[in-house]
């Protein structure tokens, strides 16, 4: 069980703990442990889900409970990286090179005297000097807030849309380009 952290340091613990796990569950197999025969189900149940999820097969509010709620984690769980790239964020951690103490909610500073980049942690009034910050994330859609000039241009030019998802008096936009089906 993986229960929310309630300090900075718990939240590192909290990463390990969760990376150890899973890694731990992906050796066994699917055949052997739950938590990879559910990532297997997902995983071949995608290409499926996918047809049924593209060009708005859900109902506005189904995607976007899904989009906010589960794609995510499924994701994560389900094409995260490989047993062998986890082992190595497991021993960078374990040995103090990576430190995820700060990564919850964090908040980034210029420190002028020093001109050193500071990391705070918004739960606690912990500040860390930085020399490097590593942004693994995979960035959520949201071409709407984008200020990539590319796409700012592309939707001012009228050369793209944003989809919509429209059904009777639902709207969700999730802020992806709209295609066709061709």
């Amino acid at each position: 069980v993986f229960l929310k952290p309630t300090s900075d340091k718990d939240f590192h613990q909290y990463v390990l703990t969760y990376l150890k796990f899973h890694s731990k569950e992906a050796k066994m197999g699917e055949r052997i442990s739950p938590w990879a025969a559910v990532s297997a189900v997902w995983r071949k149940a995608t290409p499926f889900f996918g047809d049924l999820y593209s060009f708005g097969g859900l109902t506005p509010e189904s995607q976007r409970i899904f989009d906010q709620e589960f794609r995510g984690n499924l994701n994560r769980v389900t094409f995260g990286p490989p047993v062998e790239s986890t082992e190595k964020i497991i021993a960078l951690m374990e040995s103090a090179i990576v430190n995820f103490d700060l990564a919850e909610h964090p908040e980034i500073h210029l420190d002028e005297n020093s001109g050193s980049v500071l990391l705070q942690s918004t739960n606690a009034p912990l500040r860390q000097k930085i020399q490097f910050l590593v942004d693994a994330r995979i960035s959520k859609v949201s071409l709407h807030q984008d200020h990539n000039p590319l796409y700012r241009n592309l939707l001012k030019r009228g050369l793209i849309s944003l989809f919509k998802n429209e059904c009777e008096d639902e709207v969700y936009q999730p802020g992806c380009i709209a295609i066709s089906k061709d």
